[in-house]
């Protein structure tokens, strides 16, 4: 495992000034049904998957440092969690290159899925595919077909849909769009709870915008 070049680190730090500078000043002003889309750890995550671990770590270091600069956070927070999201996506990309087809590598995570197949993975464990289950399987086709454009295509109709299923804790909105589409019946045990009022319109809005009709 080679340490990045000094020319490499200048370049991710270029990067992570231009992501998160468009994150702050256009990304973060688009709210959707509630819902505000975060760039950030997607381009991170897309350079560990791309470059591998050291790369993506210091991607993760530069960006979560400037993030909690421009917010007035302390120092080093959102490093960590960026560190981590960008070391351990490229420890995925050497894992596989290292082990061919015979690792099979699966996203567990909807919001960032489309780019992760794009990128050599395998499929996504989806939550979003229990409410929309024919929109993911066209998605993650295109994808697996390396059909690019395609998949961002379907992946930005759902892009809202995925991030409303966690409005609440997992899986209370998802049991709750679930019922609406009529597949099972009302009702929920504890500890989990009902969707709160304002999240059930939340989570039905996402289901219109991604194509998904209620039931009732």
């Amino acid at each position: 495992m080679n340490a990045p070049s000094p020319r490499l680190i200048l370049r991710l730090a270029i990067l992570a000034l231009c992501t998160v500078v468009i994150q702050e000043t256009a990304v973060s002003q688009i709210s959707i049904f509630g819902i505000s889309a975060d760039l950030t750890p997607l381009v991170v995550m897309s350079v560990g998957l791309l470059s591998g671990s050291l790369p993506g770590a210091v991607m993760g270091f530069a960006t979560g440092l400037l993030v909690d600069t421009v917010l007035v956070q302390t120092l080093g927070v959102t490093s960590l969690l960026y560190i981590a999201i960008g070391y351990w996506s490229g420890r995925l990309r050497e894992l596989r290159d290292r082990c061919g087809e015979d690792l099979e590598l699966l996203s567990g995570d909807d919001p960032s899925a489309a780019e992760a197949m794009l990128a050599g993975a395998s499929g996504v464990i989806s939550v979003t595919a229990n409410v929309a289950p024919r929109a993911m399987h066209d998605l993650c086709a295109a994808a697996l077909g390396g059909d690019a454009d395609r998949t961002r295509e379907l992946d930005a109709r759902l892009q809202v849909l995925h991030r409303a299923l966690f409005v609440e804790s997992n899986p209370i909105p998802t049991k709750w769009a679930v019922e609406q589409l009529g597949l099972i019946r009302g009702g929920i045990r504890l500890p989990l709870t009902r969707l709160s009022a304002q999240a059930q319109d939340t989570v039905r809005e996402a289901m219109r915008a991604a194509g998904v009709e209620c039931a009732h």
